[in-house]
């Protein structure tokens, strides 16, 4: 019986390390899948165009998290200013996300 206690805590502790692990930085295809994904396309508004205005702001080396960060903001009111009927918020916010996501994975605080 203790040994089984034992190896249920060592599985539980190393369980419990593992999720604290830093992960890898995200790959561009990595984000543009998950951002293609994470909203319904609409008509014209199309969650690939937007992805990909994302990926361009952020897709190349940047300075550091603030940087990285403040080109996804950038995008996401340019988006929004483009598309002031709001059809297409849903996708720039789901893209803003992920944006904001693959930055992070890049520029560990």
């Amino acid at each position: 019986m203790n040994r089984s206690a034992l190896l249920l805590g060592l599985l539980l502790a190393s369980t419990l390390l593992g999720g604290c692990m830093q992960r890898a930085p995200m790959t561009e295809s990595e984000f543009l899948s998950f951002c293609h994904s994470a909203s319904n396309r609409r008509g014209f508004c199309d969650s690939v165009g937007v992805c990909a205005q994302y990926m361009d702001a952020v897709g190349k080396p940047q300075k550091d998290l603030a940087t990285c960060m403040k080109g996804c903001t950038d995008v996401r009111k340019h988006l929004i200013e483009q598309n002031h009927t709001g059809g297409c918020s849903g996708v720039i916010a789901s893209g803003n996300d992920w944006c904001q996501r693959y930055c992070r994975t890049l520029y560990p605080e």
